[in-house]
C-alpha cells in the first residue's frame, strides 16, 4: 500500500497547523506528529476508518486530535482526500 496526500488535503493540513502554530508552535509540532502516526497506521489496516458520508470514501477520526481524515482506497493506494477539523460540514 501507498500512501497519497492529495492537494486540498496537504493544503487543509498545513493551514489548520499554521494557524495553531500562531499561538503555540510546540503544539503544531505534537499534533502534526500524531496526525502522521494515526495516518499512517492506514498502510496496515487501510479499512481501519469508517464508511463515509460521500460514496467511494472512508473517515477516520484521529484519536487525541480535532480531525477526521477522508480518504478512498484506489487500487494499492489509500488517497487522503482531507484532512477536516471534526465541526467542519463535510461534503
Amino acid at each position: 500500500m501507498k500512501l497519497r496526500w492529495l492537494p486540498t488535503a496537504t493544503r487543509n493540513r498545513f493551514e489548520q497547523l499554521n494557524y495553531i502554530a500562531q499561538y503555540n508552535p510546540y503544539a503544531a509540532i505534537r499534533l502534526d506528529e500524531e496526525v502522521e502516526k494515526q495516518i499512517n497506521q492506514l498502510l496496515t489496516f487501510p479499512e481501519l476508518g469508517k464508511v463515509g458520508r460521500v460514496h467511494t470514501t472512508r473517515e477516520l477520526t484521529l484519536n487525541r486530535t480535532p480531525f477526521i481524515v477522508v480518504y478512498r482506497l484506489i487500487g494499492d493506494e489509500i488517497q487522503l482526500l482531507r484532512l477536516l477539523r471534526n465541526e467542519q460540514q463535510w461534503p
